[in-house]
């Protein structure tokens, strides 16, 4: 499937986002009008868009090509393209955090200097939830009196990681979730099996690139179907069964957010099951018996154990908590009830 199909991070016009019309409409009137902001909060879950609709409003911006713009040929729209234009600069972050010298050196020092070739210098800010308080607080002094020539662009999962004053200096954009049905047929055009591409669509919850990946990358597609396999075995398990259950899982995830997220919608499912029987809205369409025999054995009860369970993991993930631990008392409970 990879070989044949192609993932498109790279490209950045406003028709490669899938869905946010309304954030569209209102980019490209506010560019008309000149009425733009110095700085905006683009928010929304990770794989929504949020870098490609920052990448393509700058190609917009900067865009020096005849008729509609961008043109997607002119010397600025091919700079862009390629992640080289000298005047759209993406702060990169260390691993864990976007610490104040990296804001400094690329952001704050880098923001005096005048645009090279067009009227803008445009600063984007990938997972700005990520910035140290001392990194935001950097920030915070460029935001309030920004050169007249520049933009910034902040991209965050998390609203509430980011300072108020922040908050209150930004023109927020909130991504939707996108349909089910245009990320289908997305997936179709671009050449996914049917079967494939409908399991893909249910399972992204409205996040484009997670369908994209899963049709297209065979790991992620393989680590879906086996992750579906383990939830299938361990519900009263033996001992042995447990211990290469756990094995697998920490093989499969490196970061335990990916398996609670699927644990949550699986066992959505299970409840869907056992309060309407309505397998038209299962996340899971194909595993319908399975979650139908888990929906007999567990009570109403036992779910909502099991649920709060799931949350009790990231809380305890968030307060740093050892990932094994965390993972295995999850599953310990989940194998009881």
């Amino acid at each position: 499937m990879a070989s044949c199909m192609r993932l498109c991070y790279n490209m950045c016009d406003f028709k490669d986002v899938p869905g946010q019309e309304e954030m569209k409409r209102q980019l490209e009137m506010s560019v008309r009008r000149n009425h733009l902001s110095h700085s905006y909060l683009l928010l929304g879950a990770k794989g929504v868009g949020k870098l490609t609709m920052a990448r393509a409003f700058a190609k917009r911006l900067l865009c020096t090509g005849e008729g509609p713009r961008p043109c997607g040929r002119c010397h600025s729209c091919i700079q862009i393209a390629a992640d080289t234009h000298p005047d759209v600069v993406t702060i990169q972050r260390d691993k864990t955090a976007l610490g104040v010298d990296a804001v400094r050196e690329q952001l704050a020092q880098e923001i005096r200097i005048r645009p090279f070739s067009g009227e803008r210098r445009i600063f984007i800010v990938p997972e700005a939830e990520k910035m140290t308080q001392q990194a935001q607080n950097a920030i915070l002094k460029t935001i309030e009196e920004p050169p007249d020539y520049a933009m910034i662009l902040l991209l965050a999962e998390q609203e509430e990681a980011l300072l108020p004053t922040i908050r209150s200096r930004v023109l927020r954009l909130v991504f939707r979730p996108v349909p089910e049905a245009e990320i289908l047929k997305r997936l179709r055009a671009a050449g996914a099996p049917p079967e494939r591409a409908e399991e893909a669509a249910r399972f992204s919850r409205g996040i484009y690139r997670r369908a994209e990946e899963l049709v297209q990358v065979e790991e992620v597609y393989s680590r879906y179907r086996k992750t579906l396999e383990l939830l299938r075995e361990l519900p009263g398990c033996d001992e042995t069964v447990f211990q290469r259950t756990e094995a697998e899982v920490a093989s499969l995830y490196a970061e335990p957010a990916g398996f609670l997220e699927f644990l949550r919608l699986y066992y959505r499912d299970v409840l869907c099951c056992k309060s309407s029987g309505n397998s038209a809205a299962l996340i899971f369409p194909g595993e319908e018996q399975t979650l139908i025999r888990a929906a007999k054995a567990l009570s109403y009860e036992q779910l909502g154990v099991i649920l709060k369970e799931i949350e009790t993991a990231e809380e305890r993930l968030r307060l740093n908590v050892s990932k094994e631990l965390t993972i295995e008392l999850l599953l310990l409970a989940i194998r009881r009830e």
